[in-house]
């Protein structure tokens, strides 16, 4: 007899093969903010954890890997908000500032800098848009803008880093 796959089932099976191929990936949108390998490792695993729970809850999977960079940046969000505190009051030191193959100049560690500084909406929408590659309507549908919105603050993020530039 003929058996469909519940939906649930399907998108638990896509998820898994989604975690599998993009790990690094979302290894390396997660460290963009917390700057520390482990830390990093620990939000994914957490990140992909809280995935599978709320699988149920995608309601289209062609949304998933958006689904999940939103799940990521939370994460790494509430992971920053509770450890600023040890951070600012030196119980636990930022020991990785940026890891950088010999092939990276000064000027990439700048700019790695200089989009750390950005205030948080738009250093999420440059991480999206130019570290993960994806499109505005992505990135819009990831941080759950308007595209109009998104766009606005890719344009003021990129001018603020052109004039710190300009500066620098």
């Amino acid at each position: 007899m003929w058996k469909r796959k519940s939906t649930a089932s399907k998108n638990y099976e896509l998820f898994v093969e989604m975690i599998g191929s993009c790990q690094e990936d979302f290894y390396r949108f997660v460290y963009m903010y917390v700057k520390n390998p482990d830390n990093a490792m620990d939000i994914v695993q957490e990140a992909t954890i809280k995935g599978l729970e709320k699988i149920e809850t995608l309601r289209d999977s062609s949304y998933m890997k958006t689904w999940f960079f939103r799940i990521l940046m939370n994460e790494s969000l509430n992971f920053l908000k509770k450890n600023q505190k040890l951070v600012s009051s030196g119980e636990v030191e930022d020991n990785v500032p940026y890891q950088c193959e010999e092939s990276q100049t000064v000027d990439r560690i700048t700019l790695y800098e200089m989009v750390d500084r950005l205030p948080e909406d738009m250093r999420s929408v440059i991480i999206l848009r130019f570290y993960e590659d994806m499109k505005i309507s992505e990135v819009a549908q990831t941080l759950q803008l308007n595209e109009n919105t998104a766009k606005a603050r890719l344009y003021k993020a990129i001018r603020i880093l052109k004039r710190q530039m300009e500066r620098e």
